[in-house]
C-alpha cells in the first residue's frame, strides 16, 4: 500500500469516528429514540460514554497516521518528503480535534452539559 493511499484510509476512518462521536449525542436528544421509562436527560447522559469511545478510536487513526506519515527509517524518501510537505500540518489538527471530542464527551457524561 502506499503511502497516500494509506494517509487517505487513516483521515477517512478518523473522520467516520469523529462524525459518529459528533451525532451521538445529537441523536440522543431525539425523544423519539429514547427507550421507554428512560429519562431523556439521562439517556443524553448516557450517549456521553458512547461519544468518548468514538473520539478515542478517532484518536487512535489520527496517532496511525502520524506514524504512517512519520515513520522512522523514511527519511531521505523524496516522494516521501514531498508528501510529509503537504500533509505535516494534519496530525496536530487530528489529535486536537479528537481530544476536543474526548473532552465534550466527558463533559455529556459526567455532567449531562
Amino acid at each position: 500500500m502506499s503511502l497516500i493511499s494509506r494517509l487517505k484510509k487513516e483521515t477517512l476512518l478518523f473522520w467516520i469516528f469523529s462524525l459518529l462521536a459528533i451525532a451521538t449525542p445529537i441523536v440522543a436528544l431525539f425523544p423519539i429514540l429514547t427507550p421507554t421509562g428512560e429519562a431523556q436527560a439521562i439517556w443524553f447522559q448516557r450517549s456521553g460514554a458512547m461519544t468518548v469511545t468514538f473520539a478515542l478510536l478517532a484518536e487512535i487513526f489520527a496517532i496511525r497516521f502520524q506514524k504512517a506519515l512519520f515513520p522512522k527509517s523514511a527519511f531521505g524518501n523524496t516522494e516521501a518528503e514531498k508528501i510529509r510537505h503537504i500533509y505535516w500540518k494534519r496530525p496536530a489538527i487530528m489529535n486536537t480535534s479528537a481530544f476536543l471530542l474526548i473532552a465534550s464527551g466527558t463533559l455529556i457524561w459526567g455532567m449531562g452539559i
